[in-house]
């Protein structure tokens, strides 16, 4: 996928998450660069490392309400982006 394209894709799923909150938007944004870099991280380390790693546990997501949980926002359970 093209930078612009997934650029796009991420500004209107923000957009559609929480519409004429800026700071709500701000908040949602932190959250997908904390996941961004943890992920990078991930990927990183085990191309770097010299043997297999152990298996971990999935890494809490925005969209599961970070404890595994379904998201408590109706207007997001219901939305299909």
């Amino acid at each position: 996928v093209a930078f612009p394209d997934y650029q796009n894709y991420l500004m209107r799923f923000v957009n559609s998450m929480d519409p004429g909150d800026p700071e709500a938007q701000s908040l949602l944004w932190d959250g997908l660069l904390v996941e961004a870099r943890i992920a990078r991280q991930i990927f990183e380390d085990r191309h770097m490392a010299p043997v297999p790693t152990v298996p971990t546990a999935p890494l809490p997501s925005l969209l599961t309400g970070g404890l595994g949980q379904t998201c408590p926002s109706q207007k997001l359970r219901t939305s299909q982006i």
